[in-house]
């Protein structure tokens, strides 16, 4: 009886030790990774309207609304608009990005650039991509982190 308890302290110990480390490293690696995601969120905007100097949430995007106008379109999504400023801060077009969870190897996502002129121009980003970019920045960050713990002992 008394190895069952044993044990079972045991493994609820390292049970506990191990969620602490885990918490641990996503509190260091969330603010990276969030970064890294906006930062290939941007360059997929500017891909699509160059001329643009920033981009700004449209303040009128209506989830429901584009869920409505792409219903007839199976698997796909519009994730947001954002409105494309040139550097007086004028409007010059607008940036629609959708996923489709019909792709082969994965979700796929396009970012449509929609310039005030009416021309069209997109990009087309794979998910997997982008997580691929995401967890070597996360390895990165877990192996710095690891050396920081190291280093304090």
């Amino acid at each position: 009886m008394n190895k069952i308890i044993k044990n079972t302290l045991i493994l609820t110990a390292i049970t506990l030790i191990s969620g602490l480390l885990l918490g641990m490293v996503y509190e260091i690696t969330k603010d990276p990774i969030a970064a890294s995601q906006e930062k290939a969120r941007q360059e997929a905007y500017k891909a699509v309207l160059k001329e643009a100097d920033s981009f700004v949430d449209y303040a009128d995007f209506d989830e429901k609304e584009a869920a409505k106008a792409v219903k007839e379109i199976s698997g796909c999504t519009v994730n947001g608009v954002v409105e494309a400023k040139d550097k007086s801060g004028e409007t010059i077009g607008y940036v629609v990005t959708t996923t489709s969870s019909e792709g082969y190897g994965g979700d796929i996502q396009i970012s449509v650039g929609i310039g005030n002129d009416g021309v069209v121009e997109e990009k087309l980003w794979k998910l997997s991509q982008l997580q691929k970019q995401v967890q070597a920045q996360t390895k990165k960050l877990m192996r710095s982190a690891e050396l920081q713990s190291l280093q304090m002992r």
